[in-house]
């Protein structure tokens, strides 16, 4: 099925004759200046639809708690290793850096209330690296852990 148009005003289906989907005849002949364009007119059909309760169910809802039965992750985001490193918390969540030195670890930038992450501290080789922590951060105990507290598991 096509449409067809004369000087932008669609022809009713006694105006043409459409043979297929790429040709057809005017039932009028047209006149020096005419504009006569035909466009294809297919159904589209929805491979599937769901009402809004269904939607609700089958997908997480932002604005609610959500149980997950299956494995989440998000990226690790590389840090660049100086003598302050400062994590970007508009990057993601999850860090990791390897020291090359005794370093501090600054205030992130760009972090919003009730955002949480890992940064995952390694160290190089050389080991015995110290790490300084900029204000924001909070112990549990309320002193710094020295970094061999740190654990640390590899997932390859």
């Amino acid at each position: 099925m096509v449409d067809i148009f004369r000087n932008g005003a669609k022809l009713g289906s006694a105006d043409f004759t459409a043979t297929n989907g790429t040709s057809f005849t005017l039932a009028r002949g047209c006149a020096v200046g005419d504009l006569v364009v035909m466009t294809p007119n297919t159904e589209v059909l929805v491979g599937g639809s769901y009402t809004k309760a269904e939607t609700d169910t089958r997908y997480a809802q932002l604005a609610g708690d959500q149980t997950f039965t299956g494995a989440q992750r998000g990226a690790i985001n590389a840090l660049t290793d100086g003598a302050t490193i400062a994590p970007d918390f508009s990057a993601g969540n999850n860090f990791s850096v390897t020291l090359g030195g005794n370093r501090t670890l600054a205030n992130p930038t760009n972090a919003v209330a009730g955002q949480g992450g890992v940064i995952c501290i390694t160290q190089d080789a050389t080991g015995g690296r110290t790490l300084a922590f900029g204000s924001n951060y909070k112990f549990p105990s309320g002193s710094v852990p020295s970094l061999s507290c740190f654990l640390r598991a590899d997932v390859k």
